[in-house]
């Protein structure tokens, strides 16, 4: 999943609706990202925020920022991966103002919260400036945080100490602060997973490209299809 992400940022692509149902994995145990409609070429324009499921939503997007980039999409990785290990969603927000109160109840910047308090919440200040700046939440207040519950928390107590910080490093409120696609994959808690292409299929990738190439066509945002021969994930880790 992160290196499908990954190669969608790299080539110029932002996904933006990253959730369960739009990960799919191959009867051989190859992981796929699909529906790309949301999906857009990452420019210096503005986009729609409301986009994706509320529940994978980056806190920029719930507020209403229009100016986001592709870390949305790393949010949405956390968002996946922490289901994945909890066995439910982590944020089930009822409507967006549930969905900011359940975030900076869990995320929000506790370290030194007299730096970021504005009276309405704990976010960081620009979100708050967006949010009070959409027409969405006219006249509505954030609720208090009251008791925080922590990412540890919400977790189960097996989780290692590289899985919660794999997460930390995705479900950060700060946009800029959040890892970029790449970097997760050198995160230590891939160190144990080892997975590349088949050769046959680098090659398959590469002719299609260059046919393209020959012919007109841009391939610089062609994604590389796994066919159903692919061999499994299983027999392809590597302790």
């Amino acid at each position: 999943m992160v290196e499908a992400v990954r190669f969608c940022h790299e080539s110029n692509v932002i996904h933006r609706d990253v959730q369960p149902e739009n990960v799919l994995i191959t009867r051989h145990g190859v992981v796929k990202l699909c529906d790309f409609g949301f999906a857009r070429m990452l420019t210096n324009e503005s986009y729609t925020d409301y986009v994706g499921r509320r529940w994978y939503r980056a806190p920029e997007l719930v507020v209403g920022d229009t100016k986001y980039c592709a870390s949305v999409d790393v949010w949405a990785i956390g968002c996946v991966m922490a289901e994945m290990i909890r066995g439910e969603v982590l944020w089930p927000g009822k409507s967006d103002i549930d969905q900011l109160h359940i975030i900076k109840k869990t995320i929000g910047p506790a370290e030194d919260i007299s730096l970021y308090r504005t009276g309405r919440g704990e976010l960081l200040p620009y979100h708050m400036k967006v949010y009070s700046s959409n027409d969405f939440f006219r006249g509505l207040r954030l609720p208090e945080t009251g008791i925080r519950e922590t990412l540890e928390a919400k977790m189960p107590a097996s989780i290692s100490t590289d899985a919660l910080d794999f997460l930390k490093k995705c479900l950060d409120v700060d946009p800029s602060k959040r890892m970029t696609c790449r970097q997760l994959l050198t995160h230590p808690f891939f160190d144990n997973f080892s997975y590349s292409l088949p050769d046959e299929e680098i090659e398959r990738f590469n002719q299609i490209r260059m046919s393209q190439q020959s012919s007109g066509a841009s391939g610089s945002n062609l994604l590389p299809q796994l066919t159903g021969q692919s061999p499994s994930v299983e027999s392809s880790l590597s302790q």
